[in-house]
């Protein structure tokens, strides 16, 4: 059994010491990927969405050292009136760029899918990457629009009474209140909207197992085993013609089962805490809903 201080320091070590450590290796290779794929002299649809996906994870990457990162290392952050007041719009952009993250991840998959698949379809249709990044940008914000009245700052009375002289019964109440101090700190609390186990269980459990995970999981797992074997045809045709016309988008292919490889290894493990809210969503009781044990609020 964990006590409070084991929490406390394994919380430092993920939160703090090992998120900052990767988030590092993220935000140099999502900056390294938006200046390669900008600088691109023919640019196709792979591209910009690859493009647009690096754009969402550094957004992702970068709120979630600043919310969960920095206050480990630097508690004092806590007590700092601008960084609360942050909170409640990074949390909701955080997320934005997290649902961004997902869906372009499932848009290149989809791309590739088009390209080495049905090659003839999709040039027959012509789409430009705007029909991919517009519509999973706005509709990344427009899920997580309600995260946006999730979380408020109040004050809160901090007070403390100390009498002069005797302790005792005989005190009066004008005494007490004479020798009382009030201050005020200020705190982020679940807004009435984030403690409604209907919102809870509709919206943060159910629906979002299933836009979050279920249905990119299974579309990515469909999509990227119909490219792996139209790869194996194309190279067991062993056409010269054949390997010229599609060296370039074999190769696109293959970034893109490795994007869907390594997304589906990270997010398997966000996943966990999804998972358990589901088996106790039944559980009306709200300390049932709002509290989870350490291996869950750590995975």
């Amino acid at each position: 059994m964990m006590t409070g201080t084991d929490i406390s320091s394994f919380a430092w070590v993920v939160e703090g010491v090992l998120l900052l450590f990767v988030g590092c290796f993220g935000i140099v290779g999502n900056t390294i990927s938006i200046v390669w794929f900008s600088r691109k002299i023919i640019v196709k649809n792979f591209h910009q969405l690859m493009l647009a996906l690096a754009a969402f994870d550094l957004i992702y990457v970068c709120l979630s050292i600043t919310i969960f990162s920095l206050p480990s290392l630097m508690p004092s952050l806590w007590t700092n009136s601008t960084y609360l007041h942050l909170i409640p719009m990074l949390l909701p952009m955080a997320q934005v760029g997290l649902s961004g993250s997902i869906y372009f991840t499932l848009a290149i998959a989809v791309e590739r899918y088009c390209t080495v698949c049905h090659p003839f379809w999709k040039l027959s249709q012509n789409w430009s990457s705007s029909c991919y990044i517009l519509p999973i940008s706005f509709l990344s914000f427009c899920y997580n629009i309600p995260k946006f009245f999730e979380h408020q700052v109040v004050k809160r009375i901090d007070t403390n009474i100390s009498t002069v002289g005797n302790n005792t019964s005989n005190s009066s109440s004008e005494d007490i209140t004479a020798n009382s101090s009030t201050t005020f700190y200020e705190d982020i609390v679940p807004s009435n909207l984030r403690t409604n186990e209907v919102y809870i269980k509709i919206y943060c459990i159910y629906l979002n197992l299933v836009v979050h995970g279920l249905i990119p999981l299974f579309l990515l797992i469909i999509l990227n085993i119909s490219i792996y074997k139209q790869m194996g045809i194309v190279t067991a045709a062993g056409s010269r013609r054949q390997s010229n016309l599609h060296s370039r988008e074999m190769k696109m292919a293959q970034v893109s089962c490795i994007i869907v490889a390594v997304f589906i290894v990270c997010h398997g493990v966000r996943w966990i805490p999804n998972v358990f809210e589901l088996t106790r969503a039944e559980d009306d009781s709200e300390e049932v809903l709002t509290n989870w044990p350490p291996w869950v609020q750590y995975t």
